[in-house]
């Protein structure tokens, strides 16, 4: 069944795609500027295709106690200088100050992070103090399952129950 409508809504409609198709038509002109060399991005064009030719970086994963922010962050840099791509922890619930993540909020964060283990060459496990949780050994046995290289800020020397530790 077809709808009627107004005129004025007719017009609505017009005055809309007009405006949609001024948006896509500066956005193509844009695009063909750099095509032709007339739009500085500040890159030459050679120097983008020189860097697609390249092999592209590794990209690591770390994992582990999101209590240890500080060695996120210190390994995320470190990884970064070191000309990887780092995948890392965006929430760090156990951190002090920030609101309280939800059990199904909880889930998502722990699917989300095996999904970023999918897509790293490697993976670096942050076990401060020889520490790896339980969430830890989930993802180190995930880890195992995909095949990934996988190493260890510090080295643990024994697996009881609950931990990884020293």
């Amino acid at each position: 069944m077809r709808r009627v409508i107004s005129e004025d809504e007719w017009w609505s409609t017009c005055v809309q795609l007009s405006e949609e198709n001024k948006r896509l038509a500066a956005q193509a002109s844009l695009v063909q500027q750099f095509v032709d060399g007339a739009f500085d991005l500040g890159v030459a064009p050679s120097e983008i295709a020189e860097a697609a030719a390249r092999p592209r970086p590794r990209i690591v994963c770390l994992c582990g106690s999101t209590k240890f922010r500080a060695a996120f962050e210190a390994t995320a840099d470190r990884e970064t200088l070191a000309g990887k791509i780092v995948l890392t922890v965006a929430v760090f619930r156990h951190d002090d100050g920030r609101a309280v993540v939800t059990a199904e909020e909880c889930r998502l964060l722990d699917k989300l992070h095996l999904r970023k283990i999918d897509m790293a060459d490697e993976v670096l496990f942050l076990n401060v103090g020889g520490y790896i949780g339980l969430g830890g050994c989930d993802e180190l046995a995930y880890a195992i399952a995909q095949e990934k290289k996988i190493s260890f800020l510090e080295e643990p020397r024994y697996f009881d129950q609950k931990t990884w530790s020293i």
